[in-house]
C-alpha cells in the first residue's frame, strides 16, 4: 500500500511539469488553387455557302471577219481603189468589271485582197489597236446581246510593183453590236458586226518620205465577223 501512494504521489508531482511540455507543431494544410475557368471551345467557321459569282475577273477574246472599206484614201483616191475587202484577226485582253460591263484594248491585223492591173505585183495589209467598252444586256440569259464603242490608231500599207505606201490616222470612234452565246458560264462565242465611224489617214510615207493628207475626206470599214471571249 505504502508503494501505491508512492507511484500516485510521483504522479501528481510530475503532472505540473509535464505541462509545460511545448505541444508538438500542427501542419497547416496548403491554400486550395482554384482551377481556371474551363476554356470554351471553339465554334466552327460559319458556312456562307458557295461565292456569288459577280462576274468580274480578266477576260480575254479573238476575233474573225471579213471586212469591206469605204471613203478616201487621199484627195483623188478612195481605200476601195486600193484594196478590195480583207480578212481581219483581233486579240483581245480587258477585265469583266461586272456580268454586264467589259473594257479592255484590242489588237487587229488584217491581210487585204489588193486591187490589182496586171502584171503587177500587190499586196496590203491593215493593222488596227485600241480601246474599247462593251455592255451586255442579258449577262444572265443563253443569248446576250451586246453592244459597244472603240477608238485607237490606225496603219494601211500597201505595195505595188516596189511601189510601197503608208498611210497612218487616228480612228476616232467605231461602233460594235453582238449577239454571245454561253456555251458556259465562263466562256461565250457568236456573230458581231462593227462599223467604223469616224476614220482618217491624216499621213503617209512613200519612197522614204513622210507626208501629211490635207484632203482626205475619211473612210469606213464594216466588218462581220464571230468572235469567242473566256472570263477567267
Amino acid at each position: 500500500m505504502n508503494r501505491s501512494i508512492a507511484i500516485i504521489a510521483s504522479f501528481l508531482f510530475a503532472a505540473p511539469a509535464m505541462a509545460q511540455w511545448p505541444n508538438p507543431p500542427t501542419t497547416q494544410p496548403a491554400p486550395k488553387t482554384e482551377a481556371p475557368p474551363p476554356t470554351p471551345p471553339k465554334r466552327p467557321a460559319r458556312d456562307t455557302g458557295p461565292r456569288v459569282d459577280d462576274g468580274s475577273g480578266f477576260g480575254f477574246g479573238v476575233r474573225a471577219a471579213w471586212a469591206w472599206p469605204s471613203g478616201g484614201l487621199t484627195g483623188g483616191q478612195t481605200v476601195s481603189d486600193v484594196v478590195d475587202s480583207a480578212l481581219p484577226l483581233w486579240l483581245e485582253a480587258g477585265y469583266h468589271i461586272n456580268k454586264a460591263l467589259y473594257a479592255g484594248v484590242y489588237f487587229q491585223y488584217a491581210p487585204g485582197f489588193t486591187n490589182c492591173l496586171g502584171g503587177q505585183s500587190c499586196s496590203s495589209n491593215a493593222l488596227r489597236f485600241g480601246a474599247e467598252v462593251l455592255y451586255g444586256f442579258a449577262p444572265d440569259a443563253v443569248i446576250n446581246p451586246w453592244a459597244g464603242l472603240g477608238f485607237g490608231y490606225e496603219i494601211f500599207k500597201t505595195s505595188a510593183s516596189g511601189d510601197d505606201r503608208t498611210f497612218k490616222g487616228f480612228e476616232l470612234l467605231n461602233v460594235q453590236v453582238g449577239l454571245d452565246w454561253a456555251v458556259t458560264t465562263t466562256f461565250r462565242v457568236g456573230p458581231f458586226a462593227s462599223y467604223q465611224l469616224f476614220g482618217k489617214y491624216s499621213s503617209f510615207t512613200a519612197s522614204g518620205v513622210s507626208n501629211d493628207i490635207a484632203d482626205s475626206t475619211g473612210h469606213s470599214w464594216l466588218q462581220v465577223g464571230l468572235k469567242a471571249g473566256i472570263r477567267l
